[in-house]
């Protein structure tokens, strides 16, 4: 089953093993994420979305900026 979440891991060091930063809930089951600077883009197949979140702060749970609907309906 797809946890409808975001999780941030810092990789920063590739000797360490990563750690866990935070989580957030995404809408429906998220479908794929693509980092671009301080924001993570979330899409999803059942709700039909487009979320961005912030990630640049690592001692935050990431932020929700904002969601838009995909679907054609």
């Amino acid at each position: 089953a797809v946890s409808a979440t975001l999780q941030v891991f810092d990789v920063s060091n590739p000797s360490s093993i990563p750690a866990s930063l935070g989580s957030v809930g995404t809408n429906g089951s998220p479908r794929s994420v693509y980092v671009q600077g301080r924001y993570a883009y979330v899409t999803s197949d059942t709700a039909e979305t487009l979320q961005v979140f912030d990630v640049s702060n690592p001692s935050v749970i990431p932020a929700a900026i904002g969601s838009v609907g995909t679907g054609t309906d």
